[in-house]
């Protein structure tokens, strides 16, 4: 019976970890892809840890499923650049082909975004910085329910 226990509890972790839409970034260089479906509200973290990591790529993008209207914002923004984000790390959105950089202490607020869009966290390796949590949620729906594809990430 114990057995039976400690199968059903692996087999429940693993598929929420298989199924779970909220993105902690590794180190180094990682990808992922969302569906966002009405109702969905996910969180994006450059690290697990209190500060994060040196030389960091990791990219998110968020594709629309039942969703309609998106937004992000995030808190404990304290990014390490200079305030014209031209220098040093940065949080950067990509929606409708237009990218907008974040850096300094000014994070996303109800940031709108396209159906179809990305986040993607950038530190160099000279400084790091406190990590901070960005929430995306959808703000609009269809209600028209689809399938989302496997979760993919390097």
């Amino acid at each position: 019976m114990r057995g039976l226990f400690w199968c059903v509890l692996v087999v429940s972790a693993c598929l929420n970890a298989a199924f779970a839409k909220d993105y902690v970034c590794p180190d180094g260089k990682s990808s992922k892809a969302i569906i966002l479906n009405t109702g969905d509200s996910y969180t994006y973290k450059p690290s697990p840890n209190t500060n994060y990591y040196n030389t960091m790529n990791c990219r998110v993008n968020y594709k629309a499923g039942t969703c309609t209207a998106a937004e992000v914002s995030c808190t404990n923004f304290n990014i390490k650049s200079n305030t014209a984000c031209t220098r040093g790390d940065y949080l950067e959105i990509t929606s409708n082909g237009a990218k907008k950089r974040f850096c300094s202490t000014t994070p996303p607020n109800n940031y709108a975004v396209s159906t179809t869009f990305s986040l993607r966290f950038f530190a160099g390796k000279r400084k790091n910085g406190p990590s901070f949590t960005c929430t995306i949620r959808c703000t609009s729906g269809s209600g028209v329910t689809t399938s989302s594809p496997p979760v993919t990430s390097k």
